[in-house]
């Protein structure tokens, strides 16, 4: 959204510009049209695209943003909101840093898929898939420093972070064991026993099997 004070500026000026225009003056006429393209959906997509070729993410996402601040229902929205997406996708990080561009990233791809209709909507659905699968796997690992310090109550919201977002693979199995344990630690038996039972429901199959009988056998003590 364009500021206050930003809009009242753009406004005056159109308000002085065709105030003047009224006089015929040939010398006006670049001016109002220069005003014009600054915000032709044609002159921002064009820079916002040669931005993005050249590998300038940051600032192709500033003129992809730009775009659907002014043409929120612009036939190009959709394609403006799957390029900015992209453009966070392009900058994120390795596993176990900071996850924020990674969850601007999701928030994206997700508005891309409200649009109805679009060629993106499978690429966008796969790239979601695999971002949220980044983000779990930073998650774990994020808990299980937080295990290792014996800070087990941030461990906890790490480990169901990585449960919420029910993501495929070893990393669910992984996250569902150490958020039993963490709970034990924790002194929460009542969780760590419904985990660990969650845990040999949803992988029958687990690596984890004895020791999430070992695990069930103290709680089982301790609640006794």
């Amino acid at each position: 959204m364009i500021r206050r004070s930003v809009l009242i500026s753009v406004l005056a000026a159109a308000v002085w510009l065709s105030g003047c225009a009224t006089h015929e003056d040939p010398a006006l006429k670049p001016l109002l049209a220069l005003s014009d393209l600054q915000y032709d959906a044609g002159v921002i997509m064009n820079k916002a695209e040669n931005l993005y070729d050249d590998k300038k993410w940051d600032e192709a996402e500033a003129e992809y943003q730009r775009f659907l601040e002014l043409h929120p229902v612009h036939r190009w929205a959709p394609h403006a909101q799957f390029k900015l997406a992209l453009c966070y996708d392009r900058r994120i990080p390795a596993v176990g840093r900071d996850p924020a561009i990674a969850e601007k990233a999701e928030a994206a791809f997700e508005r891309v898929l409200s649009y109805p209709d679009t060629r993106y909507h499978d690429a966008a659905t796969a790239k979601l898939t695999e971002i949220r699968r980044h983000l779990a796997q930073s998650n774990f690992q994020v808990g299980r420093f937080y295990y290792k310090q014996g800070q087990y109550p941030a461990a906890i919201v790490r480990f169901q972070k990585v449960l919420d977002a029910k993501v495929e693979g070893t990393v669910t199995e992984d996250a569902t064991y150490y958020l039993a344990l963490a709970y034990e630690r924790d002194g929460q038996v009542e969780k760590a026993t419904q985990t660990a039972q969650a845990l040999l429901d949803a992988f029958p199959q687990t690596r984890y099997a004895k020791d999430v009988a070992k695990l069930k056998a103290r709680l089982s003590a301790r609640a006794g």
